[in-house]
């Protein structure tokens, strides 16, 4: 157990009554024939009930590496995480559904420090909702290091979070939905 850790959780749900959205249709100013069609600009929505299946697998576990060097204790640890969300009463992807992600870390303790390098990798976001335009985006890996020291109850952590500063576009980050007809377009 304290060597090594493995678990695996498939998952699978089915949901009636999911809200969802669909894009209205009404005949008012808002909700014209052009909202129906349009692929890439604002769209009006209104919620509705429909059935949807989420299903996916997590995986996370651990490892110990070495134990009382020089250097100390060092842990290798590991989440892997895939979710997917369909509707089934339109066929349409899910909205603000995470990709395929994974993150690797090497933890070092020594005395009262403990030091983590991880690796973030996450996969290209392609399964998008179309009723609501989501927007794709492209992989990316980064890397983050932490640093914490703990004396007897009080614990000071330091952290460098994407520490190459690269530029990427997290898939749920999402999009500004109040740019409407009443906001200027943005170029």
């Amino acid at each position: 157990q304290d060597q090594w850790g493995l678990k695996v959780s498939p998952y699978y749900t089915h949901v009636s009554d999911y809200i969802d959205a669909e894009r209205c249709s009404s005949v008012n100013t808002n909700c014209g024939a052009t909202n129906q069609t349009v692929t890439a600009a604002f769209v009006y929505l209104q919620r509705v009930n429909q059935d949807a299946d989420i299903y996916g697998l997590d995986v996370s576990g651990h490892l110990r590496l070495a134990d009382e060097t020089t250097f100390g204790n060092f842990t290798a640890s590991g989440v892997l995480n895939y979710v997917r969300g369909k509707n089934d009463t339109t066929g349409d992807n899910l909205y603000n559904m995470m990709p395929l992600n994974m993150k690797l870390s090497v933890i070092q303790r020594v005395a009262e420090w403990s030091n983590t390098a991880e690796v973030e990798l996450v996969d290209d976001k392609t399964d998008v909702s179309a009723t609501r335009n989501e927007i794709e985006t492209e992989s990316y890996g980064l890397l983050h290091l932490r640093a914490s020291r703990t004396w007897e109850q009080v614990r000071f952590d330091l952290g460098i979070e994407n520490v190459f500063d690269k530029l990427y576009s997290h898939p749920l980050s999402g999009a500004y939905t109040g740019q409407g007809i009443t906001m200027p377009p943005v170029a």
